[in-house]
């Protein structure tokens, strides 16, 4: 069964901790929202972050947009991950996610 990993580190010193939690769980996909910057890699997608471990199943991007990004993992499974805008910002963020 595929593991998967969601959290909001909300810019914290948690991002170590989270890491390592990934690592010892041999979680296979982690989702990450709140990034200050997402990392230049072919295994991260962003605004939001989708990081694969190096021996895990392929991952494609179906959409992505400012606050969400949607992908297709293990065949069988999609993900989307959508960052929730403060509240001064809900309007245009409905208008982009319609």
């Amino acid at each position: 069964m595929a593991r998967l990993l969601q959290c909001n580190l909300n810019h914290s010193a948690r991002a170590q901790d989270h890491a390592q939690t990934k690592a010892e769980c041999s979680i296979e996909l982690t989702v990450v929202a709140e990034l200050y910057q997402v990392p230049d890699s072919p295994d991260c997608v962003g605004d939001v972050l989708l990081l694969l471990t190096a021996a895990t199943s392929s991952l494609w991007v179906l959409k992505r947009g400012r606050v969400y990004v949607a992908t297709a993992w293990a065949l069988d499974v999609v993900v989307v991950e959508i960052y929730a805008l403060p509240p001064d910002y809900v309007h245009g963020y409905v208008q982009n996610i319609s």
